[in-house]
């Protein structure tokens, strides 16, 4: 039987959990990706006749997120390849975008299933995936 693997991600990081047989490990994978913050005001702000460029800037600086967000999902994907079944938990969009990652790079006939939570601990998440694959856990 393959291994099954559960996840909590957001863009900051993702904590995995692996479940073979009785034997359940974790790992950590930390983002690159810094907090997405947006420019104050337009792109004329303070009456400055210089928008274009604070536009370019803005571009430049949505496309090296993305970049940086893309390189964390291909590591999160090839940390859990191999896995016969995935279960992605995780507030915001990290979870979907994630999913749509695992499908293009052909991981999708791995059975998938989200849930949505909120902010885990690392054993709050332990025991959400041993729940969820029958396992016993410390309420059991």
């Amino acid at each position: 039987m393959k291994p099954r693997t559960g996840l909590w991600i957001d863009h900051s990081k993702a904590i995995l959990v692996s479940v073979d047989g009785d034997t359940v490990s974790t790992r950590t994978i930390e983002s690159e990706v810094g907090k997405r913050v947006r420019a104050k005001g337009g792109a004329r702000s303070g009456g400055t006749p210089y928008g274009p460029q604070d536009a370019t800037y803005e571009a430049r600086r949505d496309r090296k997120y993305e970049h940086h967000l893309a390189q964390y999902y291909d590591q999160v994907a090839s940390a859990i390849r191999g896995t016969g079944a995935v279960l992605i938990m995780g507030p915001g969009q990290a979870k979907s975008e994630l999913k749509s990652k695992l499908v293009e790079t052909g991981i999708g006939e791995t059975h998938i299933e989200m849930e949505a939570s909120d902010k885990l601990t690392e054993p709050q998440i332990v025991e959400k995936v041993k729940n969820h694959y029958g396992l016993p856990t410390r309420e059991s």
